[in-house]
């Protein structure tokens, strides 16, 4: 979308002028993923612009928020107008971001369905900030979307009296075309398998972690980012070489006192458990390897799914 202005889209990318299933709703009213119709969903965020880039030409993207377009102003192709589900512009913050994008996610994965979010773009244009970020020693409203949905994760987990969860994580990196375990460095290479029972793919060998609070989940998290990939490039000076994926595991039954209950009225007990993947992906930067220049081997490293 150009370098002066460049959006960062939640979710993959589209094609221009595709039309989305429509307006997400305010942060109040998170869009629900009930509707088989629309189980993807692709926003796109504009990064407020900064020094240099301040400086440079005219932002050659404008947003339409109304209407969830990205007008795009191409010195070759000229004007061209892409459609998403929803549009954040500069002025739209974490908590916007989490809302609209996270929640609804998190909602459906506790549910036991599986969920995915992705954030792609080129080198700088706030994928980690949005997905990712801490905000260590920053406010807290800086926080981006894992963080937040650690959090809510717990809270949510709280306030079920009829079901006891068990949560965990893992983190992986692919660099090279390889799998690399980040909370296990000496895992690596490690083989993406076929469950063929469940219809499903895993990785091999994979290192999980159970955790009991957000606390753990982020000290998990903090150390798998710890293991990844950076090398300097022409357009950002710390940059992510490699995709990074992070998963949570989360398992959901009844409490031992609904079946108690069940079985003292004489009714047949079933136990079922619910189980939810969440699966988010901060990829590499999408630009061509001759436009961001990585230092030392970071130019052999790049996903084929990314060119």
């Amino acid at each position: 979308m150009g370098l002066h202005d460049s959006p960062t889209g939640v979710s993959r990318i589209p094609t221009p002028g595709r039309k989305g299933p429509g307006t997400p709703g305010d942060a109040g009213t998170p869009v629900k993923l009930s509707n088989p119709d629309s189980r993807v969903h692709v926003y796109c965020r504009v990064k407020p612009l900064d020094y240099p880039e301040s400086s440079g030409p005219a932002p050659c993207v404008r947003e339409v928020t109304g209407l969830n377009q990205i007008v795009h102003n191409g010195v070759v192709a000229g004007e061209r107008t892409y459609t998403y589900d929803g549009v954040f512009d500069r002025m739209a913050d974490q908590l916007e971001v989490y809302t609209k994008v996270g929640r609804p996610v998190l909602r459906e994965v506790m549910t036991g369905v599986h969920g995915c979010i992705l954030a792609y773009g080129q080198t700088g244009s706030g994928k980690t900030h949005s997905l990712l970020n801490v905000s260590e020693g920053q406010d807290s409203t800086y926080a981006g979307l894992v963080p937040r949905l650690f959090s809510e994760l717990f809270v949510n987990i709280a306030s079920d009296f009829q079901h006891i969860y068990l949560v965990s994580v893992a983190m992986f990196q692919l660099y090279n075309e390889q799998v690399d375990d980040l909370l296990n460095p000496d895992k690596q290479n490690l083989k993406v398998r076929h469950d063929t029972k469940n219809a499903s793919w895993f990785v091999e060998g994979l290192t999980w972690h159970e955790c009991t609070s957000p606390e753990q989940l982020l000290e998990h998290f903090q150390a798998g980012r710890a293991h990844l990939k950076y090398a300097e490039t022409h357009m950002n000076k710390h940059s992510s070489r490699s995709h990074a994926v992070l998963q949570l595991r989360i398992i959901k039954r009844p409490r031992a006192e609904a079946e108690t209950a069940a079985a003292s009225e004489g009714s047949s007990v079933v136990i079922r458990q619910t189980i939810g993947k969440l699966t988010m992906v901060d990829l590499a930067g999408s630009e061509r390897v001759k436009k961001s220049q990585p230092t030392g081997h970071a130019s052999d490293a790049r996903f084929k799914a990314c060119p």
